[in-house]
């Protein structure tokens, strides 16, 4: 079996990420899978409308004719341009949504399908696909809801190397070692500095949790990411007075990642909006205690329900970081419970197992 996959997002093929991992577990399959990073021009005409991604996607329909299906991650611009030549390629398209594309919060500005325009794309894209993917069950209802036939639409939970992603007991970089070094509690988020990702409430919510009644273990709060957002969220973690307990520490190359997450005590997740988030699952391999956002594909992953927290409301989010901030015990034990539920439901070999199900089924 010999499939193209195609992304827009280099980082997604980046060592150690999702498409690499993907690929490099297909290997041992004995699946061939190539993946075709098209990227965007550098115009700004680019950046506001895909033109240059269409044209790409357009051409690649020559290359597309030597596969066996055509495996598209995100709905637009290439599962729209990969259906639009199916007529020369003739292979199966397999549309690949992650969220974005599937979800949508108008009064926040979230979500490719906010946009009337994309809205009727996207809808038009999955129709004509012979297959959709959709990271969570909920994400699979929503687009059932939009009028697509149920049984061409595929729940596959997203995956985690839970070899990579492993508690580790030496930390080797001295800049993650030092995180933990003044703090007996580290609560760390990793995430884009984006409206999405709720930041502005995890900063007041860590206000709250510092300014409880009993004095809670010497804390801090990690922000692993880097956008748009950084320096007012710095200025605003200033303004509030939580600012000499926050460190924004930026990106952190992805391989290093399991030191980070083995420095933290707690993973803080306050989303408000997310389909199935791989920082929630690497978290989760590494044997962290989580807290998070009961929204999308998130309640269908943790197995404590009592850990998840409505995003608009910083006391509750503050509450549950002060439940598992005075419970060294439990934090334990959930981060034990954690890792079991990774090595259970979402290693990449019963990803790819589940992936391969769903080829078989459109080479049908």
């Amino acid at each position: 079996m010999k499939i193209a996959m195609i992304t827009d997002l280099p980082r997604l093929y980046e060592k150690t990420m999702y498409l690499h991992e993907l690929q490099t577990e297909a290997r041992r399959q004995n699946i061939t899978v190539e993946v075709f990073v098209l990227e965007a021009g550098s115009t700004k005409l680019d950046a506001r409308f895909p033109v240059h991604r269409f044209l790409k996607g357009a051409l690649f329909a020559a290359k597309a004719r030597q596969y066996d299906v055509i495996h598209v991650q995100f709905t637009l611009p290439y599962g729209l341009t990969s259906n639009l030549t199916k007529g020369f390629h003739r292979k199966p398209v397999l549309i690949h949504t992650h969220g974005y594309d599937v979800f949508v919060l108008p009064a926040y500005g979230i979500g490719m399908r906010r946009i009337g325009l994309a809205d009727f794309l996207a809808r038009a894209t999955w129709k004509a696909a012979d297959g959709i993917i959709a990271v969570c069950a909920k994400a699979r209802r929503q687009i059932i809801r939009e009028g697509i036939q149920a049984e061409k639409v595929y729940t596959l939970y997203n995956a985690v190397n839970e070899t990579l992603f492993t508690k580790k007991s030496h930390i080797e970089d001295p800049k993650i070692r030092a995180i933990k070094e003044d703090s007996e509690v580290v609560f760390l988020n990793i995430g884009n500095l984006v409206p999405v990702k709720n930041h502005t409430n995890l900063l007041v919510a860590f206000k709250k949790y510092l300014k409880s009644g009993k004095s809670p273990p010497s804390s801090k709060l990690v922000i692993c990411g880097d956008g748009p957002l950084r320096r007012r969220l710095d200025t605003f973690a200033k303004n509030i007075g939580v600012s000499s307990r926050v460190s924004f520490i930026g990106q952190v190359p992805h391989e290093k990642m399991p030191e980070l997450y083995s420095a933290a005590d707690v993973f803080v997740l306050p989303s408000l909006s997310e389909a199935h988030p791989w920082s929630l699952l690497e978290a989760m391999s590494c044997e962290l205690a989580v807290t998070a956002s009961r929204v999308g594909g998130i309640p269908e992953t943790i197995p404590t329900e009592g850990l998840l927290v409505d995003p608009s409301k910083p006391q509750e989010m503050a509450e549950k970081m002060r439940h598992l901030a005075e419970n060294p015990d439990l934090r334990k034990h959930l981060g034990s419970e954690n890792r079991k539920t990774i090595l259970k439901k979402f290693t990449f070999k019963s990803h790819l197992a589940e992936l391969a199900k769903i080829y078989e089924r459109l080479l049908e």
